[in-house]
């Protein structure tokens, strides 16, 4: 994989200004722009030397750019870059000489070309970003040809017999996503969203897992929005205002206590959420509604009187009023499961987290726990930061009563127990496999947490007042387990790029947002790349044990590869434990074909 790392892009200032000044030094190399750094005024000689050397950087750029383009795509890249170098030049170094000859005295006024110069860098920096990714989605439109058959390596005992076999297989299609909590740093995941889609990593989704702002973007994925709907969602909304307390509150949310404790309301914030996921249901049951073919996907809910149940209330939330009184009316866990069941390319199961304040432990609403709950009170009780918005009092039907909720994240800021809790061995190894996570770069603290061993516990009165404030007096505790599960995740953990937009900044700028956003994307395209050909291994005892656990993709690959060849086991294939281990696959996927 060729690609500009953002360091050279940043620095091209600096070099094609270094370099410009440095040729002065030579009779044929271009004049130094002494004027830049000392004189009050440069001669239009100088500023025709410096478009040149600027020119002469920016196609080195892309050249080191356009290197790994593939040859489909090059032309149409080269085209690119040409129209961004001229774009820049015009509106900058070009605008600056015809204010010279416009003057005609052949200078040009220290103040603008510092100017122009300044304005060429910055938007060469933008147009060598939007470059970089459009190399990497042409690398990643190649249609590679990839070998998915398993990998077989031997395990010796002490006394080098084989004991067993590690079997290398491709990377399975991601079955759930945990999203962890950030506040406003999660202005990030749509673009990341956006890439893995393209890139087919989402197709396979079935259950999403958010805490705090990550319950955000799991409503809306579960909901029915793709990742384009929630990109174009999350343009759409202002951060800010989800702090605020829409009129009318207590009379369409009766069954929602917002406490009166310190912080924000943030009844804007629920809003929202029931909005987008009761219009997402609705909309799709109003264009498909059909209950004849509905009673078939609904099987397994059980019999009849259970199905028509179903189907009763999946009509109710055809018909939607956001100025009533929203009792009965917002999608609860239950319905979701539904929909999930109905439409699974659509609606996902969903997993929210709260800590529960009054008896001090994490809580999981889900349609196992809490299937009456609506989604949108248990995003608003997971989006609850300490001090920042207000815990909620309400009773999620989990036979516990009314409690005290605030931020998910206080309890488990990365819940991929959610997913693993209970399970072992193999069925272990396989839900890591098809589990990805979504944590934060935080200046480069998320590289060091998936490339070092975990820091342990933080302590002293910093980690006292945090923990004192959260609610929960093992929050250090927690913060080292969420690394711990971060670190284990290895490749199967996307970090999200965010700029410098940190977890309180609901208000920052549509500049800040727009940086934070491309920079999401290029670091997102480059973690995709290097993921293409991510494999993972299982430990197995036999041939059988490992087949029972393939693919029909992988099943069809070992057929199309044919027996194996004697001549690739030397020097004795008969005794060759690898090559009896691939040959009874072999066999086993060819007799399963009929």
């Amino acid at each position: 994989m060729v690609t500009a790392p953002l360091g050279n892009v940043g620095h091209l200032s600096a070099q094609w200004n270094d370099a410009v000044q440095r040729s002065g030094e030579t009779p044929k190399g271009f004049a130094r722009l002494a004027g830049i750094f000392s004189t009050p005024t440069s001669s239009a000689t100088q500023l025709v030397n410096t478009r040149e050397a600027f020119k002469g950087f920016f196609q080195a750029q892309v050249s080191q750019l356009g290197a790994g383009v593939p040859g489909h795509s090059k032309a149409g890249f080269e085209v690119r870059a040409q129209e961004l170098c001229a774009s820049i030049l015009e509106n900058s170094l070009d605008t600056a000489m015809q204010e010279a000859i416009a003057r005609g005295d052949g200078r040009v006024p220290d103040k603008v070309l510092r100017e122009a110069v300044s304005k060429a860098n910055a938007r060469a920096q933008e147009a060598l970003q939007e470059l970089q990714i459009h190399a990497s989605h042409a690398r990643l439109t190649v249609d590679r040809q990839v070998d998915i058959r398993p990998q077989v390596v031997p395990r010796f005992g002490p006394g080098q017999e084989v004991v067993g076999f590690n079997v290398i297989r491709q990377a399975p299609q991601i079955e759930n996503l945990v999203f962890r909590g950030g506040g406003a740093k999660g202005i990030g995941n749509p673009e990341a969203l956006v890439e893995m889609q393209g890139a087919g990593m989402l197709s396979g989704l079935k259950h999403l897992v958010g805490t705090s702002a990550g319950a955000l973007t799991a409503v809306c994925l579960s909901c029915g929005q793709d990742a384009h709907a929630f990109q174009e969602f999350s343009a759409s909304v202002d951060m800010n205002e989800l702090k605020g307390k829409p009129e009318d509150f207590e009379t369409r949310y009766p069954m929602v206590n917002v406490s009166w404790r310190t912080g924000f309301h943030a009844g804007r914030a629920l809003e929202l959420l029931d909005q987008t996921s009761a219009s997402g249901v609705s909309q799709h049951l109003n264009k498909h509604w059909d209950p004849a073919a509905m009673r078939d996907k609904l099987a397994s809910l059980g019999g009849e009187q259970e199905i028509d149940s179903a189907i009763e209330r999946l009509d109710q939330l055809r018909t939607q009023d956001f100025d009533d009184d929203r009792t009965g009316q917002m999608v609860t866990f239950k319905d979701l499961h539904l929909m999930h069941l109905l439409a699974p390319a659509q609606f996902k199961e969903l997993t929210l987290t709260g800590w529960d304040n009054t008896n001090k432990r994490e809580t999981y609403f889900n349609a196992q726990n809490t299937p009456d709950m609506p989604v949108a009170v248990a995003g608003r009780i997971s989006m609850s930061i300490p001090v920042y918005f207000r815990s909620v009092d309400f009773d999620p039907g989990d036979g516990s009563g009314t409690r005290s909720f605030t931020d998910g994240g206080v309890g488990s800021n990365m819940p991929t127990e959610v997913i693993t809790d209970g399970l072992q061995g193999r069925a272990l190894e396989e839900a890591r496999a098809r589990t990805a996570l979504m944590t934060f770069d935080e200046n480069g603290k998320a590289y060091t947490v998936l490339h070092q061993e975990p820091e342990g516990p933080a302590t002293g009165f910093g980690a006292w007042a945090k923990a004192k404030a959260s609610g929960n007096a093992q929050l250090s505790e927690t913060g080292h387990q969420d690394r711990t599960k971060i670190h284990e995740a290895g490749s199967n953990a996307f970090v999200i790029f965010h700029g410098d937009i940190g977890t309180f900044d609901l208000d920052a700028s549509p500049e800040r947002v727009r940086k934070a956003q491309t920079l999401s994307t290029l670091k997102t395209l480059e973690q995709i790349e290097q993921r293409r050909d991510q494999a993972y291994a299982t430990e197995f005892d036999s041939a059988q044990d490992c087949f029972a656990v393939l693919t029909d993709h992988e099943k069809q690959a070992l057929r199309d590869g044919g027996e194996p060849h004697p001549g690739n086991y030397p020097p004795h294939y008969e005794t060759d434990p690898i090559y009896r281990f691939e040959f009874e696959l072999y066999e086993l996927a060819h007799n399963a074909a009929g």
